[in-house]
């Protein structure tokens, strides 16, 4: 297989990786509980094709994916104390992370090569939003009484965080400019991101997560200060998209139950917030003995005070003697510092800082051009959604792996426009030299006539 038929499969392999994403629930290997399904299969083969390519120049890396090499190392370390009988699992937790590192690194790398537009992937995962949606939406009406029944999602925990990843890529979208000159294209995106998105939040409500709510709360709120402060001429497009949501989830909440299954459910979770808050501030605290957060806390305490340093294993925090809940650690960064110790929560604590920071310099960077609003939305996406990370785990969840491409990919489109209008400048200089008339001579100095000419 030559080249340009590898890298022609890796494009196609691409919308069928993206919408794979979505289904957790879909396992090949069910005996494994770390889910072994599709979007491994496809990604394996993805990878494999892509080394089999042979190379002109040298694989690209980037600062973030160098991060999460990292924390492949800090993973790897903190195994060295693991207990006993957990090793399987944290060696697999770790298979997990290099995975994401591959992940990352070829399509990164396939795009560069490529030079793809980003409107390309944006387009697969708004397409697979907006199936996934009716299928959550279909389960619901078959299983209205039965909150974990949600398709193609294993629980509906999973379903909140990766529909409001997916809610926010789907608005990157949404903002992006359509330079395609078959204008019906343009009467499509519209209305296919607008089902996106209800679709999304949809998914969202009924989830019943709390965190989630907040975090796309915050998120709204962000977006329109954003967008005030740095876009004034797009308020008018982000006010409708504002009332879109808020008057959705609002129709949901107060009426929405005669022909949207659960939105009882989702009343009484929206609720429950401010318990949710206080909950949460007495274990961390230290108010609060009792209950699944401060259990975790406690573990999470025991843990540090047992291997500081490097952890008591990737991944296996679950099965620690020690840890009083018996389940996994739900906040992503005390995870860090329980399961990879002090080494691991700073390479994590970087990355963060390193993605929302980063997708803000981008929106300055982009302002003024016609892709200022999605990179407007994409810093809000990634600020709201680290909110989300201080309740939910997000390293290992799939649609958090495509917000990480779309940054990378969107990164690298920012300086390729940002060059290229550099070069158009230079050269639009160059063409003006040219065409400036000559200086006028000084009087007495001589004209000199190339050879050839007679002289007027």
């Amino acid at each position: 297989m030559n080249q340009p038929e590898t890298r022609s499969i890796l494009h196609l392999l691409l919308p069928a990786l993206v919408f794979s994403a979505f289904l957790t629930e879909i396992k090949f290997i069910p005996a494994i509980a770390n889910n072994v399904g599709l979007f491994e299969v496809l990604g394996g083969l993805a990878i494999a094709l892509f080394f089999l390519i042979p190379h002109g120049s040298a694989i690209s890396g980037n600062p973030l994916i160098a991060m999460v090499g990292l924390m492949v190392v800090a993973a790897v370390a903190s195994l060295v104390n693991v207990q006993a009988g957990s090793l399987q699992t944290g060696l697999i937790q770790v298979t997990i992370l290099v995975f994401l590192l591959l992940f990352l690194l070829v399509f990164y790398n396939l795009f560069l090569q490529r030079q793809i537009d980003p409107s390309y992937l944006l387009r697969w995962i708004t397409l697979s939003a907006a199936i996934v949606g009716p299928w959550i939406l279909r389960q619901g009406f078959l299983y209205s009484t039965d909150i974990e029944a949600v398709g193609p999602f294993r629980n509906r925990s999973h379903m909140g965080i990766y529909m409001l990843t997916a809610f926010w890529l789907v608005l990157v979208y949404t903002f992006w400019p359509d330079r395609r000159r078959v204008r019906w294209t343009k009467w499509i995106k519209t209305p296919v991101c607008l089902v996106a998105l209800a679709l999304s939040l949809y998914a969202v409500a009924i989830s019943g997560r709390r965190s989630v709510y907040l975090s796309l709360f915050l998120g709204l709120v962000g977006l329109v200060l954003v967008f005030n402060l740095v876009l004034r001429r797009r308020r008018a497009v982000v006010a409708v998209i504002l009332a879109f949501a808020v008057g959705f989830l609002g129709l949901l909440y107060t009426g929405g139950g005669d022909f949207l299954p659960r939105s009882d459910f989702f009343q009484a979770r929206v609720d429950m917030i401010g318990s949710r808050l206080r909950t949460a501030s007495d274990a961390i605290s230290g108010a609060s003995e009792s209950g699944f957060m401060a259990m975790q806390m406690q573990g999470v305490k025991t843990a540090v005070s047992t291997h500081p340093l490097l952890g008591i294993g990737w991944g296996t925090f679950h099965e620690w003697v020690l840890n009083p809940s018996r389940h996994e650690v739900h906040s992503t960064p005390l995870k860090f510092l329980a399961e990879t110790g002090f080494f691991g929560l700073a390479i994590y604590l970087t990355f963060l800082f390193r993605l929302v920071f980063g997708a803000g310099r981008l929106a300055v960077r982009m302002r003024g051009s016609p892709y200022a609003a999605s990179y407007l939305v994409l810093s809000v996406a990634t600020a709201s959604l680290s909110v989300s990370y201080l309740y939910n785990r997000h390293l290992t969840e799939r649609t958090f792996w495509l917000l990480l491409l779309v940054f990378l990919v969107l990164e690298a489109f920012a300086f390729g426009y940002e060059s290229e209008i550099l070069k158009r400048q230079a050269a639009r200089s160059q063409a003006a030299a040219r065409l400036e008339p000559a200086p006028p001579l000084s009087h007495g100095q001589p004209i000199n006539v190339p050879a050839g000419h007679d002289r007027a």
